[in-house]
This record gives C-alpha cells, sequence and structure tokens, in this order.
C-alpha cells in the first residue's frame, strides 16, 4: 500500500481508488517540482530522500499518484500549503459523517497508460481518453465547508506521493525501476 511495485498494484489497492496524473518533474532550487498541466507540486527533501530515483526523471514523464487521503481542504491546515497544494473545481462532495469525500477536477491530463486502462477495464469503466482535466477525489475532514460547484485549494501530503514509470509501470523508488528491481 505504501510502496507499491507498479501501477497496477497501486491503482487496485485502496478505495476509492488513487488519483493518478500525467506529469513532468522539474528542477526549482535544487529540488523537483512535479508538474501536472497548471499544478505544481513542489517535492520536499524528505520526498526526495526516500526516493532517490526521481532525481533521473527531471524533465521526463512519470505517473503521479495521489491516494484520497493524501487530500485535505487546505483551509483546515494548520501550516502554509503553498507549493504543496492543488487548484480545482468542487463537482461532488459526499459527507459520510467523520469524513467528507470530496470529488473535483484539476487542470491537468489524467494518466492513461496500460496499466490505467486495465484497472479501468476491472473496473468496468473506460479509461480517459485525451482529456487536459482530471478527476480527482480527496477524503477531507469533517469539517470542511467545501459546496460543489465551488473553487478549492486541496493540500497535498507531499511524503505519500506515489511516482511510477509510464513505460513500464513500475514504482519509481532507487532508480533502478528500468531494470526491473523498483
Amino acid at each position: 500500500y505504501d510502496r507499491p511495485l507498479n501501477l497496477f498494484v497501486g491503482g487496485f489497492i485502496g478505495s476509492p481508488a488513487m488519483n493518478l496524473l500525467e506529469a513532468t518533474l522539474e528542477r526549482k532550487n535544487g529540488g523537483l517540482v512535479a508538474v501536472a498541466g497548471s499544478q505544481r507540486i513542489e517535492l520536499g527533501e524528505e520526498t526526495l530522500s526516500v526516493r532517490p530515483g526521481l532525481r533521473n526523471y527531471e524533465g521526463r514523464p512519470v505517473v503521479l499518484g495521489i491516494r484520497p487521503e493524501d487530500l485535505e481542504d487546505a483551509s483546515l491546515e494548520d501550516g502554509e500549503a503553498t507549493g504543496r497544494a492543488l487548484q480545482g473545481k468542487v463537482s461532488l462532495r459526499e459527507a459520510l459523517g467523520s469524513e467528507v469525500m470530496v470529488h473535483f477536477t484539476v487542470d491537468a491530463p489524467p494518466a492513461v497508460t496500460e496499466e490505467v486502462r486495465e484497472l479501468a477495464r476491472d473496473a468496468g469503466s473506460e479509461a480517459p481518453k485525451g482529456e487536459q482535466e482530471a478527476t480527482l477525489v480527496g477524503r477531507f475532514g469533517a469539517r470542511t465547508t467545501v459546496r460543489d460547484g465551488e473553487s478549492v485549494e486541496v493540500a497535498v501530503d507531499t511524503r505519500a506521493l506515489h511516482f511510477f514509470e509510464p513505460e513500464t509501470g513500475l514504482g519509481i523508488y532507487e532508480g533502478d525501476e528500468r531494470k526491473g528491481t523498483a
């Protein structure tokens, strides 16, 4: 769950499923930023220290995976979410007592790989086709006040992000994924 070998396992385990976006890693001030459409998420040193292989992907495409429980209404966060937040628009709010499932769209393309198509088939749905907006699901705290149709800033726990090599689907950890040793 915390360190899936590949995209299929990462996307299969967990409910709701992991959110998957096409992204590129860019250098910023000695660190890396995951860029997905107009969304930019700064990867802290903690993330890079447990995934040193990410440095090998600078300027290259990756599949960015974010579990719903690693997303939160930024207005509920104690600290500043700048650099680690997504901007979106709420399409559905499901109050479930102790938590609220929030479906929101972001200006970022959903990942489309063979593994993503296989996951969609297994779920009885279709994989996205060339879309430039993705619908993500976040598991927000019950105190959230977001409403359908509203803009929302969503804080991302960057320590819990997942990264996959788009061609092989292997998780990116130590940097030797192309050899199949992830």
